[in-house]
């Protein structure tokens, strides 16, 4: 077992009556057709695509996912020998179909066949899931993963980064800071993590700071940086602090052009009711004279 925590100190039982589709109704077989919704089945094609359109796109989505997930599960189940990388592919197909708690569930059964080790790429996959499931029981289950990585001596930069981005939509701030401070590799992914974070849930002040700590601690800023500090500058009308990450940008060959910080700085100068500097910016990288 190599020292590994105890399967009920890692992730609790999911709750079956918390499924918005249950496995059992998702996996067809040769005995019985997948049904799907609105009563067709398999063969029969998404129901409703011919009438209003909101309705069918929603249809249709439901109906692609239970596919995808249909014939991900069959393929998953053929393999007899299931290592650490297909259990990982497993649950990142299911986080891509945002099939959010199936893919909790795939990891807990991941455990049961106790294969190891459960390396970063499981933890990053199920952070994800767990950041969908809502605040409340996303966050109990997220706690639950962030203690199990720390059992594990889970450190990794791109583990870390993940929890935090989980904390974050949750809505706990202060959590994802926590693992930010106890990082030891603190590169600019994390800071740019950290300070999307805060800007994005309002917390202005603590970004514009963050921003500050990471320029002292010499971290080289990119265009992640640049696009989420300048909604800071927006809120707070900070504009010699805009005009200050305008000259740095102009002095960086190449960073005007791209999309995000563009449109980060015409916000930026618009909302500061400099809208004659915003609207130059706009025809510069929208290529009008």
């Amino acid at each position: 077992m190599g020292g590994r925590p105890p399967l009920q100190n890692a992730i609790e039982p999911f709750p079956r009556s918390h499924f918005h589709l249950h496995p059992n109704d998702c996996v067809g077989s040769s005995t019985r057709p997948l049904r799907l919704p609105g009563g067709s089945d398999g063969g029969g094609g998404p129901p409703g695509l011919g009438n209003r359109g909101a309705d069918s796109c929603g249809r249709c989505e439901i109906w692609v996912r239970i596919f995808f997930y249909d014939y991900a599960r069959n393929v998953f189940d053929r393999i007899t020998e299931r290592d650490q990388v297909s259990w990982n592919s497993y649950i990142d197909a299911l986080c891509r179909i945002e099939m959010w708690e199936q893919a909790l569930e795939a990891f807990r059964a991941m455990q049961m066949e106790d294969t190891e080790p459960l390396s970063s790429f499981t933890l990053v996959s199920v952070a994800l899931a767990c950041s969908n499931l809502g605040v409340i029981h996303g966050f109990r289950l997220g706690k639950q993963l962030h203690g199990y990585s720390l059992r594990m001596g889970d450190q990794k930069t791109f583990t870390n980064n993940a929890l935090m981005a989980m904390y974050a939509k949750l809505g706990r701030i202060d959590d994802s800071r926590a693992v930010f401070e106890s990082s030891l590799d603190r590169d600019i992914v994390l800071w740019n993590t950290m300070i999307s974070s805060f800007s994005q849930s309002d917390r202005f002040s603590e970004a514009l700071d963050f921003f500050r700590f990471m320029v002292l601690e010499g971290v080289e800023i990119d265009s992640v940086t640049i696009a989420s500090v300048l909604p800071t500058c927006s809120h707070l009308e900070r504009l010699d602090f805009g005009k200050e990450i305008h000259a740095y940008v102009l002095r960086n060959n190449g960073m005007i052009e791209n999309s995000f910080v563009g449109r980060a700085l015409v916000d930026m100068y618009c909302n500061c009711r400099y809208v004659e500097s915003g609207r130059r910016i706009f025809y510069r990288i929208s290529g009008r004279p």
